[in-house]
């Protein structure tokens, strides 16, 4: 079947003059009525698209999964464009959009998520695994409007670790700091964009310990400084 008024063509089931059953519905690009064209083959109910299908999109996107009123809805797989950060997506969508608990995106930069997502964003508790380039390893914790805030677990590459609070991607907040200098350096206390920042406790094993105010990186205001060791470095840092 034909629409003339738009080029879009059907080849399928009909039920009472609808599309319904199995077909496959090609739409062309329209870019008057700013829509993208696509080839849909899989099950309709009602004219729509419903149950199972897979959706190529003239932009490059293509859809494999589960529909719902014209959209993806359920479990399926999203492929991404060469112009999406992303390069592909497994887990449930609502909607049209990717919505639910348990979703895997992978993306160009060669970073990993899995965890919770809403209205096509990272929110809620999941697990973002960085591409080489970054000097984090993984983050394991809570995301809020697909940023990575509230609280969690940082792995650096160079050993760091840090648990605590954090917003968009930086420490901030209370936590705590595992140094990687061979030593076994620990910062316990509050941090302002990744500085160690208002009141905290540096203890250094071998050489000393420091508990008092910071200002961004420095020792600064009332502490109380001990040495652990005759010889201990009085460095501030950050």
């Amino acid at each position: 079947y034909l629409w003339k008024a738009t080029g879009a063509t059907y080849t399928g089931e009909w039920k009472k003059n609808v599309m319904h059953g199995n077909g496959t519905l090609k739409e062309p690009s329209n870019p008057q009525a700013a829509m993208n064209g696509f080839e849909y083959s899989g099950t309709f109910a009602k004219g729509c698209k419903a149950g199972r299908g897979r959706c190529r999109y003239d932009t490059g996107r293509s859809y494999d999964g589960e529909w719902a009123e014209d959209r993806p809805h359920g479990q399926g797989a999203l492929q991404g464009s060469t112009s999406d950060i992303f390069s592909n997506y497994t887990g449930p969508f609502a909607g049209g959009l990717r919505h639910g608990g348990g979703g895997r995106c992978e993306y160009t930069s060669g970073d990993s998520f899995v965890g919770d997502w809403i209205a096509d964003l990272r929110h809620g508790n999941g697990e973002l695994t960085f591409g080489p380039s970054s000097p984090e390893a993984s983050y394991r914790g809570t995301f809020e409007h697909d940023a990575i805030s509230g609280s969690g677990a940082i792995i650096y590459r160079s050993g760091e670790q840090y648990e605590g609070n954090v917003l968009n991607g930086s420490k901030n907040g209370s936590g705590r700091q595992s140094v990687a200098d061979g030593a076994g350096t620990t910062y316990v206390g509050e941090f302002s964009n990744n500085n160690r920042h208002g009141h905290g406790e540096i203890t250094e094993p071998r050489g000393y310990s420091y508990a008092g105010g910071w200002y961004y990186g420095q020792w600064e205001g009332k502490g109380h400084f001990k040495a652990i060791s005759p010889q201990h470095p009085i460095a501030t840092t950050q």
